[in-house]
């Protein structure tokens, strides 16, 4: 190999190493600057960012202000936390655990550049061990639909878009948009291993109710949900 050939390898490598480092800088500086800004603003007074140590009691999860972001990066599709906390309208119509309070709609906004390193922040906050390997595809699918309002009447709790008209319950979150919302491996996840994520829930556990092909097409409905 000539010395010519040589010099130019180790200058593609050279700057292979300095590109690499000045993208991981950068990325570390938006999620110090995103870290930094949820402590600020006390967000963790009403979000947990950290999963759980060891086994929580009802009380504690029931004390809860808000829900859990352990593992946003696993719930979220991206580019959704970056917009919701632009124009935080809410998700859930009653105040998170209760059955009665109106949800305040008071969550703080954020201008988009900090809205953008906060989402970039929580969305490197992920559960990979707690994520099946199946493949939902979003598809509002009529097995799905018939599980969904007949079987198990998920529409008892969460509010859904019927032909432009919302129709359902109010005491979980509004499925509505979902399919801009949530990650579909994450739904099919939570229905099959819904302790790890929330261990105190007042949804049924899927587990023994219902065959897998049924939890397939049930995430895959509610994953398409507009």
């Amino acid at each position: 190999m000539s010395k010519y050939i040589r010099l130019v390898l180790l200058s593609v490598f050279i700057l292979t190493v300095v590109f690499s480092f000045l993208l991981s800088s950068a990325a570390r500086a938006v999620e110090s600057a995103g870290s930094k800004t949820f402590i600020s603003r006390g967000c963790g007074s009403c979000h947990r960012t950290a999963r759980p140590a060891g086994p929580v009691t009802r009380s504690s999860e029931l004390a809860k202000k808000g829900p859990d972001l352990w593992y946003a990066g696993s719930k979220f599709r991206e580019g959704f936390l970056a917009s919701w906390l632009v124009n935080p309208t809410p998700i859930r119509p009653l105040a998170y655990n209760s059955l009665e309070e109106k949800n305040p709609a008071d969550h703080p906004r954020l201008d988009v550049k900090t809205a953008a390193s906060v989402a970039s922040y929580l969305m490197d906050l992920k559960a990979a061990d707690l994520m099946s390997s199946v493949e939902i595809r979003p598809g509002v699918n009529v097995r799905g639909r018939i599980l969904f309002i007949k079987k198990f009447a998920c529409y008892g709790c969460h509010l859904v878009n019927v032909r432009g008209n919302k129709a359902g319950g109010l005491s979980g979150p509004s499925l509505e948009g979902t399919v801009r919302r949530l990650n579909p491996q994450w739904i099919y996840s939570l229905l099959i291993n819904q302790g790890a994520f929330t261990p105190v829930s007042r949804m049924p556990i899927y587990e023994g109710l219902a065959r897998e092909a049924e939890i397939k097409a049930l995430a895959s409905y509610v994953a398409g949900l507009k």
